[in-house]
């Protein structure tokens, strides 16, 4: 218990319920004096005003009409008064529904099976920052074998390694088995490339710094290399035991090699 006390019984539906009378108050108001004015009239006109001297003396007034048609007349304003109260209390419920609705749908959107094909596009840009935006993007269908090899190709970029890091720092915040796999294979491949001066696994080692600093998931991150080691693929198991080398220091285990998988990581 936080000590704090629970809202009252219905108070939710009570607040609602006001809401609702104070959208339409003006209305009400609007016709409650109309009303008034009206039934004002009306009694006005069943009476005469004082007629000379004398019957302002006496103080005296005489009907010109009877009572029945004042009581019809108040009467039938009231029903429609009441009629103008029915209304609103009905509408208000069904407009707040569909509000209701409208937020739902925009709180959780559908999830898009496939990327966007200019997305796709983007990754053979000659604009580094489009295929950076591609790589960020991307990441997210990572699980998927063709969009795979695209990030793939991302992480090996010849043309800039901004996109190099920015595709890794994404594939790293999925925090699953498919992203880390990409990773570790990235790591492993990079040496092909420092035979031709790049220096790609330097940018790569940037992208885990800068994932697991200051209090990054590195447990978790261990945990995927220790199931990734022994893949059959040796570009994947090499990568995996490389990537283990560089989250080690930023785990509270310290050097422990052996890390329990995460729950529903592993696919």
């Amino acid at each position: 218990m936080d000590g704090r006390h629970p809202p009252p019984r219905g108070g939710r539906n009570r607040i609602r319920r006001t809401g609702r009378l104070a959208r339409h108050l003006p209305l009400v108001t609007l016709f409650d004096l109309l009303l008034r004015t009206a039934v004002l009239v009306d009694v006005g006109r069943c009476w005469v005003a004082f007629d000379g001297p004398v019957a302002a003396r006496t103080a005296h007034t005489r009907p010109t009409d009877g009572p029945a048609e004042i009581v019809y007349i108040a009467a039938y304003r009231l029903a429609l008064t009441f009629a103008l109260v029915a209304v609103v209390a009905v509408g208000g419920p069904s407009r707040r529904t569909s509000t209701r609705r409208n937020r739902v749908w925009k709180a959780e959107p559908m999830q898009v099976s496939s990327p966007p094909p200019e997305t796709i596009a983007a990754a053979t840009s000659p604009d580094w920052s489009a295929r950076a935006d591609a790589g960020r993007h991307l990441a997210a269908w990572a699980d998927q074998d063709d969009i795979a090899v695209i990030l793939q190709g991302l992480l090996m970029d010849r043309g800039d390694t901004a996109v190099v890091e920015a595709t890794c720092l994404a594939l790293l915040r999925r925090n699953d088995i498919d992203g880390a796999r990409l990773v570790a294979r990235a790591t492993a491949t990079a040496d092909d490339l420092l035979a031709v001066g790049l220096d790609h696994l330097d940018h790569l080692h940037d992208a885990v710094t800068t994932y697991l600093i200051p209090d990054g998931p590195a447990d978790q991150l261990l945990a995927l290399c220790d199931a990734l080691a022994p893949d059959p693929d040796p570009a994947t198991a090499t990568g995996a035991t490389r990537l283990a080398d560089w989250a080690r220091p930023s785990s509270p285990a310290g050097d422990q090699p052996h890390y329990p998988v995460p729950n529903n990581k592993i696919v």
